[in-house]
C-alpha cells in the first residue's frame, strides 16, 4: 500500500468520526456513534505524514 492511497483511508475515517481529540502529538482518539453506543478508534498519525486536507479535518473534528 502506498502512503497516499493509506492517507486517503485515513482521512475517510477521520471525516466519518464525530468527533476527535488529540491526546499526544500525533495521537488522537476519534469517537463514532452508532444509535446510544459510541466507539472510540486510536490513531496515531506522525506530523510529517499529515497534509493539508487531513489537517484540515482532523481540525474540523475538534483537533486543533
Amino acid at each position: 500500500m502506498k502512503m497516499r492511497d493509506l492517507l486517503a483511508v485515513i482521512k475517510y475515517v477521520v471525516g466519518q468520526c464525530e468527533l476527535c481529540e488529540e491526546v499526544e502529538d500525533g495521537t488522537y482518539i476519534l469517537t463514532f456513534r452508532d444509535g446510544n453506543r459510541k466507539y472510540f478508534l486510536g490513531l496515531i498519525v506522525l506530523k510529517e505524514y499529515q497534509d493539508d486536507e487531513l489537517r484540515w479535518l482532523l481540525k474540523r473534528k475538534g483537533c486543533g
